[in-house]
Parts: C-alpha cells; structure tokens; sequence
C-alpha cells in the first residue's frame, strides 16, 4: 500500500467523531511485512493529535459523547493491556471532560475486547495477521461486520480480498 495514503486514510476513519460512528475503522488487520513501519508512521501522527476543548484548528479529537463510553472505552484499552498488548500512543483520558487521547493498541488479539466488541471511541487496535487470508478468516469470524477497506495499490487484488469478505 502506499503507507503515507494510508496512514492518513486511517487516521481520518478512525478518529472522526472520536471514532463514533458506525463506518469508524476499530481494528487494522496488518502483514508483516509493514507492520513495524505502519505503527510507527500511525504512532508519529497520532502522538501529535489534540484530544481538548477548543475551535476548529485547535482541537484534532473529539470527546466521547457521555460517562458510559467514556467508561467502556477505558475498559477496552485496560483489557487489551491486561492481555498482553502494548499501547504505543495514548491510552489515557486528557483529564478534561469525556476526552481520550488518540490510542493505538499494537498486539493485539481476537480475545480482547478491543478486537472482540465495538469500542467506539479514539482507539485503534492493530492485529498482526500471518497474511491475507489469516485477516480474512479473522473478519470473518468477527460478531461486527458493518464494514471493511482494504488498503493498497492493486486495486484488482483488493476486489478479489473484499470478494471473501462478509460485511
């Protein structure tokens, strides 16, 4: 994929409303052979993110919309932790209102709650697949199918991927 597209692709997706909203990207399924520098790039971007109060230009991050997401969202990122994930950025509510600093999640796994349920929020949780067809069965077997993007340049390839997909 070209990384730069992608990363800022994913950022937008993701973080829009503070990812809640139905077509919010939740999980990134990546291969090997870009994951390292995927979450590096992401990490870059997302650590320089504004979650605050403030005017257009002054805040990047919206906050969560009441208590109980502002809760669920801290539960999801403490569960991935618990199981063995790495938060590479964010993590933390700001302190201020109901905002959460943009998180990206490295590791992790079909157990936790971050890949398992909707988290709807500021987090995004990077599952390192074995390649396509491991990312395939594992959105597949996922309870939420809104949606999937396929990110890359072979646009036929993408169509054969998303031909296997059930969203």
């Amino acid at each position: 994929c070209d990384l730069d597209r992608t990363v800022a692709g994913i950022t937008a997706w993701a973080l829009g409303n503070a990812g809640q909203a139905c077509g919010a990207i939740e999980i990134a399924y990546v291969t090997p052979t870009i994951a390292d520098e995927f979450v590096r790039r992401l990490t870059a971007v997302w650590s320089r993110l504004r979650a605050a109060p403030g005017s257009v230009g002054e805040t990047d991050v919206a906050p969560l919309a009441n208590r109980r997401q502002f809760e669920l969202v801290k539960a999801h990122v403490a569960d991935a932790c618990a199981r063995g994930a790495i938060v590479v950025c964010g993590g933390e509510p700001t302190g201020v209102g109901y905002f959460f600093q943009p998180t990206l999640i490295d590791h992790c796994t079909d157990d936790m709650a971050v890949v398992r349920d909707e988290t709807f929020g500021p987090v995004l949780a990077i599952v390192r697949v074995d390649g396509v067809s491991d990312a395939v069965a594992r959105i597949n077997s996922a309870r939420y199918g809104l949606g999937a993007s396929i990110w890359t340049r072979d646009t036929d390839r993408a169509e054969r991927i998303a031909a296997r997909l059930d969203v």
